[in-house]
Order: C-alpha cells, then sequence, then structure tokens
C-alpha cells in the first residue's frame, strides 16, 4: 500500500473541473431568500431592483465558478456547501460559517472529481462537507463514499450519520459527521481524510484513492462550549441503571451524554423540550455502547430550563424485539440553564 502522505501530496488545488452548470429552480429560490434577509429590506416595494440584481448576479457568479475554476474561498459567502451543512447540523448558516475551515482542494482519479469543500470540528464529532463530480458518468444511485479520517495520526473509527445533495447530473455534494473519541481534542488539528471507493446501487464500485490534508484548530468553538454536570440515573425495572453525566452546548450543538450499566436488554433515547414545552428535535445518536449520546441543535439562548424525558426500547440482548418504545415519563428530569 502506498504512503498515506505520499498521496495527500498530489491533491491538486487547482478547481478548473466542473462545466458551466447553473443551479435548479430550488437552490436558486434558497439563495434569494437567504440574500433577502442580509439585505434588510424594510420596504420591499423601493428595493425590489436592488435585491433582484444581487441576486441575479451572485447566481452569475456561482455559474461562473464551475465554468472558470474560481478558488473555493471565493465561493465561501454562498450559501452552497455549508447550507447543506446547516440543514444537517438543523442550524444557521451565519453560525457554521464562524467556525469552519474553508480547504478547497480537488484529487482526481478514476473519472471522478472529488473537492474537499470545509471541515469543522465540534463538540464530539468532525463535519467534512465535499463535493463529488463525474467526467462522465451521471451519478444515479451514488451511495456514500468509503471515508478513512486521520486526526492527529491516529485512525477514527467511521461511526456517525450524513447527507447529500444533487446540484445537477453529475455533481454531488455530501456532508458527513464523524464521531470523535470521548476524549477531546484541543488546540490544532492535523486532519488527514482518504477515500477509497465511491459506490452505487445498480453498478459496480468506483475504486479509487483520493487523499486530502489539512490542519485545523477547535480553540474558538471551544472557548464558547459551555459544559453542564447532570449526574442523574434512572433505574429500570429490570436492573439496569442509566446515569446522565452531562449535557454540553457549543455554537453548533446540544449534546447529552449517559451510560448505560446492568445489561443491554433496554437500550434509551431522551426527548427534549424548553421551559414552554417546545420541542427540540434530536439531530443523531450513539447508544447501546459505554458510551452514549443525543445530539440537538445548538440552543437559542433563551432556554432556562430543559425536561429530558427518556423512551425505551429494546436493546441488543433482548429477547423480546417486537416490544414497542416506552415513554417514561415517571422519570422526567430537568437541567437547569445559566445565563449567559
Amino acid at each position: 500500500m502506498r504512503d498515506i502522505y505520499e498521496l495527500f501530496n498530489e491533491a491538486d488545488v487547482d478547481i478548473s473541473l466542473y462545466e458551466d452548470e447553473c443551479l435548479s429552480e430550488i437552490e436558486r429560490k434558497r439563495i434569494k431568500k437567504r440574500m433577502k434577509r442580509k439585505l434588510h429590506l424594510h420596504n420591499p416595494r423601493l428595493q425590489r431592483g436592488r435585491y433582484r440584481l444581487a441576486a441575479i448576479s451572485l447566481v452569475a457568479v456561482i455559474c461562473l465558478g464551475f465554468a472558470t475554476g474560481l478558488p473555493v474561498k471565493a465561493l465561501s459567502g454562498v450559501p452552497f456547501f455549508r447550507m447543506l451543512m446547516a440543514e444537517h447540523m438543523k442550524s444557521d448558516e451565519a453560525v457554521i460559517q464562524r467556525y469552519t475551515t474553508t480547504v478547497g482542494q480537488t484529487v482526481s482519479d478514476s473519472g471522478m472529481d472529488i473537492r474537499l469543500d470545509d471541515v469543522l470540528v465540534d463538540e464530539g464529532q468532525l463535519l467534512i462537507a465535499y463535493t463529488v463530480h463525474a467526467t462522465d458518468t451521471p451519478l444515479e444511485g451514488i451511495g456514500f463514499p468509503w471515508m478513512s479520517v486521520y486526526v492527529n495520526g491516529t485512525e477514527i473509527p467511521r461511526n456517525g450519520s450524513g447527507n447529500k445533495s444533487r446540484l445537477d447530473a453529475a455533481t454531488i455534494s455530501f456532508v458527513q459527521a464523524v464521531d470523535l473519541p470521548d476524549h477531546t481534542f484541543k488546540g490544532s488539528l492535523d486532519i488527514q481524510i482518504v477515500i477509497s471507493g465511491i459506490p452505487f446501487q445498480n453498478r459496480d464500485t468506483v475504486n479509487g484513492t483520493w487523499g486530502f490534508a489539512m490542519t485545523t484548530s477547535t480553540e474558538k468553538l471551544m472557548r464558547e462550549t459551555k459544559k453542564i454536570a447532570v449526574h442523574h440515573q434512572i433505574a429500570l425495572d429490570n436492573g439496569q441503571i442509566i446515569t446522565v453525566s452531562k449535557l454540553v452546548l457549543s455554537p453548533v450543538s446540544t449534546t447529552l451524554y449517559y451510560e448505560i450499566s446492568g445489561g443491554n436488554e433496554w437500550d434509551m433515547h431522551f426527548i427534549m423540550t424548553d421551559q414552554n414545552g417546545k420541542s427540540i428535535e434530536q439531530q443523531s445518536a450513539r447508544s447501546n455502547m459505554k458510551s452514549n449520546f443525543n445530539r440537538y441543535p445548538a440552543l437559542t439562548g433563551q432556554e432556562t430550563e430543559l425536561l429530558l424525558t427518556p423512551v425505551i426500547m429494546p436493546g441488543a440482548e433482548s429477547e423480546d424485539h417486537v416490544l414497542k418504545r416506552q415513554t417514561l415519563k415517571e422519570h422526567s428530569f430537568t437541567i437547569q440553564i445559566p445565563g449567559p
């Protein structure tokens, strides 16, 4: 096998790989909506001409970028790659933009061009945004590429969630979240990403090697992250003990950590609502392990109290997998959210 760092050295940072393809109507509407918010159009009648011109110009810049190979940083203010990341995290694009690192490396192999767009290191996860472009073949039925991730030289298991969005017949943007180990990474991080194959539903996997290397830092986000000790225990009738250890509030996510002891007959997750009864939708989770979490979107800053209600379901050791989920309202508990 070739040395991993030799593969990284082959990364081509010139982006001249895309045909002159404009955005879909859905993407245009999203961009116009975002532009309207940023321009603060208090009087639509007076501002309509300026808004239309700005929106049309923005779409033209995006199309020109694919035709002429503009650097990715020239597109960093456009809701293009980060829009998908924000949708995946259920977070605001402007917040995501403050903490992402734009990379813009492109590697070509086996008729496929892969560009690493943005990365974001959050509490317990690494978010990776990248774009796949096929020079000859449509990307119908494409799956998530096979990816290996290394942080400071250590390979990270590929656990996490993802999302994708088609830009045109030959171009798709992906966002993948990779769960980081339980210890917290601090300071400057050297990240290497190697994609070794692109699977398809109805045809063979396209094998190749697309390698990327970059450096980012966690300092800004970690300075603005709060950790709330919880230490709350829930005793189930079968003898299992659920220990909720902490709640971590980062600028882009809310993560509740808990442990399950006494077996895996029952698994668990938590319904979260604020002090007004508003539901905070779960974004991702890891369960049935020694260390588990439920991840939710970042809080808005208006929350003073969170209500957590456990829900149990058959676990890995359950003998009856047809049992339905049970909401244990009698075991609900609250966490106070400190002010700024």
